[in-house]
Order: C-alpha cells, then structure tokens, then sequence
C-alpha cells in the first residue's frame, strides 16, 4: 500500500514539474500582534518592506520560486482578490516575500 501511495505522489509531482503547475490555494493573511505581515522585498527580515500586509489580505505562493529559509514568495491582494462587481480576479496588489509561519491553514 505505502508503494502505491509514494508511486502516485511521485507521479503527481513529476506532472506538476513536468506542466509548470501554478499554485491555486489562496490564504488570508491572519490578524497579528503588531496589525500586518510584512511583504518584504526579499526571503529575510533585513530586506525591505514592500507593503504592509493586514487581516483579510490574501496571498497566495507564486509556483515560480522555490522556499527560501522559511520564506515564501507571494503574490498579494489587498483586501482580498475578487473585484466587487463579479468573480473575476483583480491584478495583484504586490509581489514578495513572507514568512511561511503566517501562511496557516493552507497550501
């Protein structure tokens, strides 16, 4: 059974790879003690501060670069990503770097 499983999991990244496979998982930013998540121009708390990210914000992983020392590349949305008017998506807000430990309860 544990052959079958890793086969299929290998698979499945080998396809993920192989197709440029975008991350869809969207996460909201969470509220914090200090009011926002910094985005940072950089994976690490000595690079800039791109924005200010606050509660309700989302992001999501950008496929396109690989986890850097606890640090993910995001795109971000402020104040969520669909327009208000419908369900298309709106361009991002901004794009860089945060800590994976704010990115709960997803992808």
């Amino acid at each position: 059974m544990r052959r079958i499983f890793a086969a299929a999991l290998l698979g499945a990244m080998t396809l993920a790879v192989n197709t440029g496979a975008q991350a869809t998982e969207f996460c909201e930013i969470p509220k914090t003690r200090d009011g926002f998540v910094a985005l940072r121009s950089g994976p690490a708390t000595t690079n800039a501060i791109v924005a200010r990210m606050r509660e309700g914000d989302e992001v999501m992983a950008d496929a396109q670069a690989a986890p850097r020392n606890g640090w993910v590349r995001v795109l971000w949305w402020k104040g969520g990503r669909f327009r208000p008017e419908g369900y298309a998506f709106d361009k991002p807000s901004g794009k860089g770097w945060m800590s994976r430990s704010f990115m709960r309860d997803c992808g």
